[in-house]
Order: structure tokens, then C-alpha cells, then sequence
């Protein structure tokens, strides 16, 4: 099992319960949700920002050797 399939079922299978949470806590208003949510965006799109490029690279490359040979550089 990858860690991703982990973490993306955790995240998406609490979220219902943070935001009822978030609600209660707020008295009613959806203001902590709309923040929830937006903190989740910019997680988001740091990590996709700071991510690595993988297009053209073996995945299932081991070793840093092999990584670079499937795309000639590797930083």
C-alpha cells in the first residue's frame, strides 16, 4: 500500500468531520469551513509547486543511478 492512498483517504474521510466540527465551534457560520478549505487550496498547491517533475522519468527507478538514466539529469 502507497502512503498517498493512505493519506488521501484520511484526509478525505475526516473532512466531512472537521468542517461539522468547524461549524459547531463557529456558533453556526460557515466562515471556519470556507478557511478549511481554503488552507487545504494553498497546501495543495504548494505541494504541486514544490513537487518534483516526473514526466519522462521511471517510476519504478530504484536507485538515484537508474533515475538518471531514464531522463539523463536528476537533481
Amino acid at each position: 500500500m502507497r502512503y498517498r492512498e493512505v493519506a488521501g483517504a484520511v484526509t478525505g474521510g475526516l473532512t466531512p468531520l472537521i468542517a461539522v466540527a468547524l461549524v459547531a465551534a463557529t456558533g453556526g457560520r460557515s466562515r471556519g469551513v470556507a478557511l478549511f478549505v481554503i488552507a487545504s487550496c494553498v497546501i495543495g498547491g504548494l505541494a504541486v509547486e514544490l513537487g518534483p517533475e516526473t514526466r519522462g522519468r521511471d517510476l519504478t527507478a530504484t536507485t538515484v543511478d537508474a533515475l538518471r538514466d531514464s531522463t539523463g539529469t536528476y537533481r
